[in-house]
Formats: C-alpha cells, sequence, structure tokens
C-alpha cells in the first residue's frame, strides 16, 4: 500500500485556498497558536469563490482515495485471516466445507480489491479495456490524475472534473457496498464453519 499512501500524502499536502489559518505547537503541557495569512498570487484574477470551489473537489477527491484504501485494508485484514483459519483446519473432518466457504469469501474481495485498485485486467472473466487506457486502471489510480488536472488551474474545475468525479465515486460506493455484503452474507455463512469446527471467531 506504499503507492497508496504516497498519493494519499501528496492530496492531503493540497494549497489551501487564500484565507486567515491558525497553527499550533504544543511543547509538554503549553499550547501556542499563531495566525497566519495566505494570499492569493496577485498575478491571478481567479476569484475567491473560485479557488475554494477547487480545494474543496480536491478535498473530496482525497477523502475518496481514503475511504477506497481503508476498504482494501480491510479486505487484506479479512483475507489473511481467513486463509490463516483455513489452514488450521486441514485435517479436520470440515476442512473441505470450510474451503469452499473460504473460496468464496476470497474470489470476492479479489473483485473488490481489483476494482479499486488494479482495474478490470486483474479480475478473470471481465471485459479487458484497451492496453494503457485510463478505464484499464483501479478507480483509485484514476482520481490521482483527476486530483492532478483541478490543480493545474488555478480557478474553478470544469464540468468534467466534476462529472468524471461523481462517476469514479459512484463506482467507489458500488465497491464498498459489495463489500458490505460480502462481509454480512459470505463472512457470515464462513464464521458459522468456523463456530462448528471450533475456531476462534472472525473480527471484521
Amino acid at each position: 500500500m506504499a503507492g497508496e499512501r504516497a498519493e494519499l500524502r501528496r492530496l492531503i499536502e493540497a494549497l489551501a485556498p487564500p484565507g486567515t489559518y491558525q497553527v499550533q505547537l504544543m511543547v509538554g503541557d503549553e499550547t501556542y497558536t499563531r495566525s497566519f495569512e495566505v494570499r492569493k498570487d496577485p498575478r491571478a484574477s481567479v476569484s475567491q469563490e473560485d479557488l475554494e470551489a477547487q480545494y474543496e473537489l480536491m478535498l473530496n477527491i482525497r477523502d475518496r482515495i481514503s475511504e477506497a484504501n481503508g476498504a482494501v485494508t480491510r479486505i487484506r485484514t479479512v483475507r489473511r485471516q481467513v486463509e490463516e483459519w483455513t489452514a488450521r483446519a486441514e485435517g479436520h473432518s470440515g476442512a473441505e466445507r470450510l474451503k469452499q466457504a473460504a473460496d468464496v469469501i476470497t474470489d470476492n474481495l479479489a473483485e473488490v480489491e481489483g476494482e479499486l485498485l488494479l482495474g478490470p485486467d486483474s479480475i478473470p472473466g471481465k471485459e479487458k479495456p484497451s492496453r494503457g487506457s485510463f478505464y484499464a486502471r483501479g478507480l483509485v489510480s484514476r482520481l490521482g490524475p483527476l486530483s492532478d488536472a483541478v490543480a493545474l488551474a488555478d480557478g474553478v474545475p470544469t464540468r468534467q472534473s466534476y462529472e468524471v468525479f461523481s462517476e469514479l465515486s459512484g463506482k467507489i460506493d458500488e465497491q464498498i457496498e459489495r463489500l458490505r455484503v460480502i462481509l454480512d452474507t459470505d463472512l457470515d455463512a464462513f464464521t458459522t464453519v468456523v463456530h462448528e469446527l471450533g475456531i476462534p471467531t472472525i473480527s471484521a
């Protein structure tokens, strides 16, 4: 996840719009607060409202990336535990049943992770976009360049930028909902078998 963390850190460092801000320094029990002002480039003719709209969209992109990466972290945690418990059950009379339940979860989790991070090329049976295509990339990877495009100009984002963000954000919502269903249904079935075999319960 190093690449995803770097991408998120880059977005967090987006330039703030002109205005008055505060910075705090905590030393032991003491807190020192100072105000400072960010001024607009005098050469720019863009309005304050346009700059704030630009910054707001960049923050929304950052938040969507953070949420998607959180979903991926959860996927990997659950998958690792499922694999560990499946391995522990080897030799048990119910091991095959547990493995079948585990396969359903891991396959479905892999699809969600692929959509979020890797794109359709990573998903068996998924229609493949042309090589190098924007749509061949995962949803998180497609949000990064969008942020770059929004940040390039000092001004209100284009209508196309908002439309692309809305489309990608909606697709991320779909995958997060898929993950919720997997954890509520497939994971339930797996946990039932885990209980019957006496293996410690799963936490998600």
